[in-house]
């Protein structure tokens, strides 16, 4: 799976260079917009193992945020991923992660790619309200409808 990710990557990045070659223009740049603006606002990425390397909830779930290791090898491909946050904000749009794993964790790495003023959303389920959980209980899953 990791080496057919690794191939479209590839061929994804060798598809853009060739049409930014054809245009004459840079990733994000007005003039590289074509003639209208692109239908979406939000786009939302995944975190571990999509934006990160590595998956970072598997390896670090409760260690403290300072003893987690944030570099530019934590990414995937950093500049490639800055350059698709500046294409995005460029075309009005806005960024955002939702993960499973730890809100500090994913914003520290946005901190580090970014700054610390990224303004990236983060999301995790701890953000939205459970009613199964309300009483410390989950649903039993015979009283799920189906």
């Amino acid at each position: 799976l990791l080496k057919r990710l690794e191939a479209a990557e590839a061929a994804a990045l060798a598809e853009l260079s060739a049409a930014t070659r054809r245009t004459g223009t840079e990733l994000g740049t007005p003039e590289g917009r074509g003639p209208s603006r692109p239908p979406w606002r939000l786009v939302v990425f995944d975190f571990d193992l999509t934006i990160a390397r590595e998956h970072m909830w598997g390896t670090y779930k409760s260690a403290p945020l300072e003893t987690i290791p944030v570099s530019s090898d934590t990414f995937v491909d950093l500049p490639l991923f800055r350059a698709l946050v500046a294409a995005i904000r460029d075309n009005a749009g806005e960024v955002a992660i939702a993960t499973f794993g730890r809100a500090e964790v994913a914003g520290k790495a946005m901190s580090f790619a970014l700054g610390p003023n990224h303004g990236v959303q983060i999301t995790t389920p701890t953000d939205f309200a459970d009613p199964g959980f309300a009483t410390g209980e989950p649903i039993p899953s015979a009283a799920i409808v189906k």
